[in-house]
């Protein structure tokens, strides 16, 4: 997706921003932010991103890392027990799909390697992350990750707040075909996906790619659509983004293609979807 300003709108979602509020406590400044999200919590809505970056600037003012990493396992006690991850390749591609329905704004380029992921938090829709955004971020993967792989997760940071590494011992089998065309086709998803594109970009034969995925009980189309789906429900979502400039954002052909096949999958149309209450997030993690 494009790294450019786009029209207001952009949310962060409640689970998030309560975990923020709840560990920030009374150490609030001024107050008025953490008052504010609070009415709009009551309230059954999502908070803009704007005020949820003051109040994560606020918890790393008065509490240090300490404190947003309470918050960070306050956040993670919300999914309950996790997916076991089978590596680093298949936890980036979990991180991956459960990121945006978050927090849009920003986004984690992940970099799988033997026994670690290499992380840079970056601009997705507006500008670049705070540093105290970065440290929340790195808090709450590396929480996830130790819950994901089962064992000891060191997190080293890198020259800056907005990079750092996840690392663990053992050796870790490697991500299935599906993980790895559902992480390619996320980053990209407008992009002309066919079979013989998509086998050459993961360096498989078209004919392995096929018998991968029906092995798992799936085709190739299904997972290119289920990933377009997903991407076009955190747009709808998290963003005020137009329905039309969703479905190219998307890779659906309009608005039309995206209202016909969201439908199909969700039982309502986006519009319906952008108005209702919040998805249940264990759904994604």
């Amino acid at each position: 997706m494009p790294s450019r300003p786009v029209e207001p709108g952009r949310t962060v979602h409640p689970a998030m921003t309560a975990a923020v509020l709840a560990s920030l406590g009374d150490r609030s400044a001024s107050g008025r932010t953490a008052e504010r999200v609070a009415e709009l919590l009551a309230a059954g809505r999502a908070a803009p991103e704007r005020l949820h970056a003051l109040l994560v600037g606020e918890l790393w003012a008065s509490a240090g890392g300490p404190g947003l990493q309470e918050a960070a396992d306050r956040l993670l006690a919300v999914f309950g027990t996790p997916r076991r991850a089978a590596g680093p390749e298949s936890l980036a591609e979990a991180a991956g799909r459960l990121e945006a329905w978050l927090h849009l704004g920003h986004r984690t380029a992940l970099v799988a390697g033997p026994g670690f992921l290499a992380v840079s938090h970056r601009a997705r829709l507006g500008g670049e992350p705070a540093g105290a955004e970065s440290l929340f971020v790195r808090a709450v993967q590396g929480a996830a990750a130790r819950a994901r792989v089962g064992r000891r997760v060191r997190v080293r940071g890198g020259s800056r707040a907005a990079d750092w590494r996840l690392e663990w011992d053992g050796a870790e089998p490697a991500a299935t075909a599906v993980e790895r065309l559902r992480a390619a086709v996320r980053r990209d998803p407008a992009a002309g996906w066919r079979l013989s594109v998509a086998a050459g970009a993961l360096q498989l034969s078209p004919r392995t790619l096929q018998r991968e995925l029906a092995r798992g009980g799936s085709t190739f189309q299904a997972e290119v659509l289920g990933v377009r789906l997903d991407v076009a429900g955190q747009l709808v979502r998290r963003t005020a983004l137009p329905l039309a400039q969703v479905a190219a954002m998307a890779g659906f052909t309009d608005h039309a293609h995206l209202t016909h096949r969201f439908a199909a999958r969700h039982g309502r149309t986006p519009s319906a979807f952008r108005l209702a209450p919040e998805p249940d997030l264990t759904a994604f993690g």
